[in-house]
């Protein structure tokens, strides 16, 4: 079985605190910010949590959460309790989080709102404008269905703007998400990472880089009749808009299903990401095996064109109804010499029996 050395990319205690930064070393002193004007403040762990029972999220959170490499575990919220985000944080605007590990229980994180949007995500359920750097979700499985769900391993949905980051984060949990309506405009996304990350009308490309994702990823959808692209599923990102993806990878299947058969609507999924538009990637690989069923566009990297360099497909199985793989298929997937382009000295390496014997980040600022 392949062995992953689960750590920050980068030094979690690099960062110097400022002189008025509010320590959290309880479970009740991190649900407390739900109640708390956060915007504009800085706040710290200054140990591991272990949550207990059943996790409220936080709403709203606008500040900068620093978890100075500690683990928050434990987190479970149920489907039964039919949270319409859930995460650690229901939602984070113009907010910071960085240097922190979440460990889902193995009861999961669910959303659900059998009428309207639903947001799940390891860390974060529903984001704008949010800095996400050297964070990590492991553990239980993370899911949305209803109406129109959105699930990631780190984050369900986040609209940036290009001065916002992505950066040294991944995930390893498993990712599903279910619609149970047939709706005109059929919005149904499952990310390994991020359920969809894109920048927002008339920005310039947001940047995520140094990013993975390692676990499966399922969606399924009964369908409509708009056939808008707005059914996606993939290893990385479920959907992406106007990005740059720079040295990042996914090793997860992607399994994408429509349940209805008289729609008109489609389907995208990809080892990376499932629909990428107006999205640049460079260094990028994906290794999981996609399928898309009927009336589905599929692909080893990406379903849907983006402008690609230096990107590989490595060893999948991939079937659907029309496909567009993007990038190049490795046929010699452990040597080094395959990734033209990647930079091993700072950036990628190789170590014996760890991510499948497949290129991995380095653990290095």
């Amino acid at each position: 079985a392949p062995t992953y050395n689960l750590g920050f990319l980068a030094d979690p205690t690099a960062d110097e605190l400022p002189a008025d930064a509010i320590p959290i070393s309880s479970q009740g002193e991190l649900a407390a910010l739900d109640q708390s004007d956060t915007a504009g403040k800085t706040f710290y762990l200054t140990q591991d949590i272990q949550l207990t029972g059943e996790w409220s999220p936080v709403y709203g959170f606008q500040g900068t959460l620093d978890g100075r490499g500690h683990t928050v575990s434990g987190l479970y919220i149920s489907s039964a309790s039919k949270k319409r985000l859930a995460g650690l944080f229901a939602s984070a605007y113009d907010a910071t989080i960085k240097n922190l590990a979440v460990e889902i229980d193995a009861r999961g994180v669910s959303a659900y709102h059998g009428s309207d949007v639903s947001y799940a995500g390891g860390l974060v359920g529903h984001s704008n404008n949010t800095n996400y750097i050297n964070c990590y979700t492991t553990g239980g499985p993370v899911s949305a269905s209803g109406m129109a769900p959105y699930a990631g391993g780190l984050v369900g949905y986040l609209m940036n703007q290009p001065e916002n980051q992505v950066t040294n984060c991944f995930s390893n949990c498993e990712v599903s998400s279910k619609s149970t309506q047939a709706t005109t405009s059929n919005t149904c996304m499952a990310g390994g990472l991020i359920g969809e990350l894109e920048s927002g009308d008339g920005y310039q490309a947001t940047a995520i880089s140094r990013c993975y994702a390692t676990g499966n990823i399922s969606l399924s959808y009964p369908g409509g009749s708009s056939g808008r692209a707005g059914t996606q599923a993939g290893g990385l990102l479920g959907g992406g808009i106007r990005l740059e993806v720079r040295d990042c990878f996914a090793l997860g299947d992607v399994t994408a299903r429509r349940t209805g058969i008289s729609t008109g609507s489609s389907l995208f999924a990809g080892g990376l990401g499932g629909w990428l538009i107006q999205t640049e990637l460079t260094r990028c690989y994906a290794a999981g095996d996609v399928s898309g069923g009927s009336k589905s566009y599929v692909g080893g990297l990406t379903a849907a064109a983006a402008t690609i360099n230096s990107c590989y497909r490595v060893g999948q199985s991939v079937t659907g109804t029309e496909y567009y793989n993007g990038g190049t298929l490795v046929t010699v997937p452990y040597a080094q010499s395959s990734y033209s382009g990647f930079d091993f000295t700072s950036t990628w390496q190789f170590t014996q029996g760890a991510f499948q014997g497949l290129p991995h980040l380095q653990y290095q600022d």
